[in-house]
Parts: structure tokens; C-alpha cells; sequence
């Protein structure tokens, strides 16, 4: 299987195929979080989980958004650590103090974990952040009422900025280390993923060029993400005060891969128009540069709505006294199809199953 995300189909019929459907949210395609408990009135306990392979701050990012996703705000977490043989002990000390201050700054309680070495968790390590919140009955109810024909799509956040600015950013790593120039020996005890950044970011383009060669320093330094831009928790409760009937992140695969669970979620068919999907010009010009799709690549920090229609001026009003952009994108369709059409162009396709993220052709 390829790196990331288990693709779409494999989850249906080998992962929630299996699982016995004793609640609504949490074991289909779409919801990435979990209730634990509805029995605590007026509060429902709901549950998510982050995971990353480059580090403990990008899980812990997914796993508050995922919890945003369901209308609530972690108070607690717990850390799951896997590394391999060959990562050193200075590494999980900057990582586990990076989460604790990052903890303590959101008033987290880190409330337990694991840590296991393993030949398979790598020089870098892998990292599973589960984060436990509440949420009021009502919102709950709001959140996973029943998704009908008509219902708005509404999307908020660039499509693909993450993954373009992660893309970057690892990029200028590699060329610091060239730099600071490295022996031979230094750089068999450095991770894997320096050899496939040297591939990446040398050898992805025609003209054998680096990114960094490619476009103008200013340019990239405009299209760097700030890591405050990653967090969701805040667009996440305009988004309930404004009536929406569900929310999804967007994470791996995209906002074509957060678009197709969102129709499989309703089931329902969905038509987007494409001019309306949000995208900045650094991220095409990235990704065309290193030869993968922008609308299926990693989207942390970008969320999609769907709203009923006599709820989307009362969500566009929140929407806009919050000062966030959006763009009504399209909506759920009856016919099943699940497309991206443009307005202005001879332009139709057919929005296909997810099978793995454009981010891992390149790190």
C-alpha cells in the first residue's frame, strides 16, 4: 500500500466493514472523530485522533482539528510515541517539549501515552495524539443531523497550502544541511528522508533544479504557512454558530479526497464548481513545478461546511463578522455523481476515490 492515509476503498470494505454500527458518528467514512459517551447531559465526551510520521506538533495539530470537527475543544490528550532503533534521545526531548509547552499554552493536560522502539518507526519517529472534549447535546445533534439534497458545500481555506508550504519548508532544510557542509559520515547518521528530499526537491523537475533555484525567495517566503494558520478550533465554532450540519477538516488527500467522504457521508451526489474552490497562485505554480495535483494534497488548516439553505445567510453573516473567507462552492446533488465542473471552460470530472496523497511523491 502506498504511504499515508489507507485509501478509500480499503477502509470500506477491510477496516468499517468490521466494525459493529453501534453509533452514528465514528465508524463511517467522513467523521474523524469519535462519541465516547452521550449519557452526561447536557454534554456528550467525544474523542479524535492526529497522527504524523515528521513530528508531535503536526499530530497534535490533526488532533484538534479532527475534535474541532465534531464542535468541541480538547482538555486533554494523550501521546503515542513509535521510533526506531537509530533515533536519538535529544530527539524525543525537543519533540515532548514542544508538546508540553504547546499543551500548556492551550490549558492541555497530557494525561498518558506509550512509547515503543521498533525497527519500522524510522530515525524520526511516528506520533499519535488522541485528544478527549466536550461538547453540548445540542451541538452534537446539530452537527449529525441528516444531510439532504440542496445543502450547501461551503469551503474556507486554500486548497493544497499546507502541503506546498511543508513542501518548502523541508526543501530549505535540506539546503541549510548543504550548507553547513555536511561529511559523508554526518549524513548516513541523518534519517532517511534526507535522501528522498535530495530526490524531491533535485531531481523532480525537468531541468534538474531545486524549488529554491525555481522561484524568487520572496515569493516563497509569501507562501510559508504560519503554523497558527493549521489550527481550525475557531472557524470550527463560527461555523456551528452559524447553524452548519457538518464539518470536515482538511487533511490527506486533499480537498478532492474531503469532498468525496463528505458524498459518501450524506450519501449523496455533490457538484462543485471548480472556479470556487479556494487556491493561492504559489501553490499551482509549486506544484506544477514539482509535478503533482494541488487538490490532492495535504490541506491541513482548510475546512468544508455543509449548511442547510435556510441557514446560509445566517452563516455567511457569522461568517463575515468573524472576518474569515469562504467560498460557496457548490452543493449535494441527487444523481449521485460526485463532480467538479468549471463555469467558464469545457471542464467535467469525476471525483474518484481516494488512493494516497500527492505529498508523498515528493517527501
Amino acid at each position: 500500500m502506498d504511504r499515508g492515509s489507507i485509501n478509500t476503498r480499503i477502509i470500506k470494505r477491510s477496516i468499517l466493514k468490521h466494525i459493529a454500527r453501534t453509533e452514528p458518528v465514528g465508524t463511517t467514512v467522513g467523521t474523524d472523530y469519535s462519541i465516547v459517551d452521550r449519557g452526561t447531559s447536557p454534554f456528550a465526551i467525544i474523542t479524535a485522533q492526529g497522527f504524523s510520521e515528521f513530528s508531535g506538533e503536526l499530530a497534535y495539530i490533526r488532533a484538534l482539528n479532527n475534535l474541532a470537527a465534531g464542535g468541541a475543544k480538547a482538555d486533554s490528550v494523550m501521546i503515542d510515541i513509535l521510533v526506531g532503533s537509530s533515533c536519538s534521545e535529544d530527539r524525543l526531548r525537543k519533540e515532548m517539549n514542544q508538546l508540553s509547552k504547546l499543551a500548556s499554552r492551550d490549558n492541555i493536560r497530557i494525561i498518558g501515552g506509550n512509547s515503543f522502539v521498533s525497527k519500522d518507526g524510522g530515525a524520526e519517529g511516528s506520533f499519535t495524539i488522541t485528544a478527549f472534549g466536550k461538547v453540548e447535546d445540542s451541538v452534537t445533534a446539530q452537527l449529525t443531523e441528516k444531510l439532504s439534497v440542496g445543502d450547501k458545500i461551503v469551503i474556507l481555506g486554500e486548497a493544497g497550502r499546507f502541503g506546498a508550504s511543508f513542501i518548502l519548508e523541508r526543501s530549505r532544510r535540506l539546503a541549510d544541511r548543504k550548507a553547513n557542509k555536511e561529511t559523508e559520515e554526518e549524513l548516513k547518521e541523518k534519517p532517511k528522508e534526507a535522501d528522498t528530499e535530495t530526490e524531491a526537491f533535485c531531481l523532480k523537475s525537468n531541468k534538474n533544479m531545486s524549488i529554491l533555484d525555481r522561484f524568487a525567495k520572496s515569493y516563497l517566503d509569501a507562501a510559508v504557512m504560519n503554523k497558527d494558520e493549521c489550527y481550525i478550533q475557531d472557524v470550527a465554532e463560527v461555523l456551528v454558530q452559524g447553524g452548519a450540519s457538518f464539518i470536515h477538516d482538511v487533511s490527506f488527500g486533499g480537498i478532492y479526497r474531503t469532498l468525496i467522504e463528505i458524498a459518501e457521508y450524506s450519501n449523496h451526489g455533490i457538484d462543485i464548481i471548480h472556479e470556487r474552490v479556494p487556491i493561492r497562485q504559489d501553490t499551482i505554480e509549486i506544484s506544477e513545478f514539482l509535478g503533482i495535483n494541488p487538490y490532492e494534497l495535504l490541506g491541513t488548516g482548510g475546512v468544508v461546511a455543509v449548511v442547510k439553505p435556510d441557514r446560509l445567510e445566517r452563516l455567511e453573516n457569522r461568517l463575515r463578522e468573524a472576518g474569515i473567507q469562504y467560498s460557496i462552492a457548490g452543493e449535494l446533488t441527487e444523481s449521485g455523481e460526485r463532480v467538479v465542473h468549471s463555469e467558464n471552460f469545457h471542464m467535467k470530472r469525476s471525483l474518484t476515490y481516494y488512493e494516497g496523497d500527492d505529498i508523498y511523491k515528493v517527501v
